[in-house]
């Protein structure tokens, strides 16, 4: 038995793209957005600057995302916001692909509560008109009740970077350890694979993940099945709407 994080009741990435809420909010040179801790970077074209300032609040890092009028002045166009109830959330910026935009590369809890500690991985573009997550992995998840306990350990790392042929590299280890009245330990271990398709524009195989719903491991089940809602994406809907369907923190559950 586990606990769901608040966050299905409302949301588990919150992306309110395009709204510029709060236009008032702006800077009138880079020298300015510095000063009050924004980033100068190139998030949604190889030429025009973005600033980003991050904050925490109510157990969320909000990135405010301003736009440059090209002029020198930013004004704020987007807020991305990621739970971060123990205030860990994080978030990189890097020009993966090589065309000079830079994506964000966001890790933030998931499923937390009593013994729950789920860690997501997620990569997030500027795709024509908002923000989207192109790819979101459990890079750890542990859940444990009563001396029994279910570990997930994702190592991730990118090859071919700066490039259309992109890879994201995943060695996962899973374990489950069980002290009760009849105990044992359990340990699974595998490799991913996951590239980067320019005309899909996905990591994730269709076909591929679809062979893996036969998988005789239940938890390689659930991520294929979680893959397979991540291509289904549109670049028209909320993040928060989408990922609370995906079933990424159901991953561990063997209930299906």
């Amino acid at each position: 038995m586990y606990y769901k994080s608040i966050f299905i009741a409302v949301s588990l990435l919150s992306i309110m793209m395009g709204t510029n809420a709060d236009a008032s909010y702006s800077y009138r040179s880079d020298q300015e957005a510095m000063a009050d801790g924004c980033k100068i970077l190139y998030l949604k074209d190889a030429t025009s600057k973005n600033c980003v300032k991050e904050e925490i609040k109510e157990h969320q890092l909000v990135l405010n995302i301003f736009d440059s009028n090209g002029q020198g002045v930013y004004v704020k166009k987007d807020e991305i916001c990621l739970p971060s109830w123990n205030e860990d959330a994080s978030v990189d910026y890097r020009d993966l692909f090589g065309d000079g935009r830079q994506a964000i590369i966001a890790t933030f809890e998931g499923d937390t509560g009593t013994g729950t500690e789920q860690k997501i991985l997620s990569i997030i573009i500027w795709q024509i008109t908002r923000f989207i997550p192109i790819l979101s992995e459990t890079i750890s998840y542990k859940i444990g009740s009563l001396g029994y306990q279910k570990t997930l350990k994702s190592s991730l790392s990118f090859e071919n970077i700066k490039s259309n042929r992109l890879e994201v590299k995943l060695v996962n280890e899973f374990e489950v350890k069980n002290q009760g009245k009849y105990p044992f330990d359990f340990k699974a271990s595998w490799n991913d694979k996951l590239v980067w398709n320019l005309t899909t524009n996905s990591f994730y195989d269709d076909k591929y993940e679809r062979q893996m719903l036969k998988a005789p491991f239940y938890v390689r089940r659930n991520i294929a099945n979680v893959r397979l809602k991540m291509i289904k994406i549109q670049i028209n809907n909320y993040c928060a709407d989408l990922f609370d369907n995906t079933g990424i923190m159901d991953i561990l559950s063997d209930q299906k």
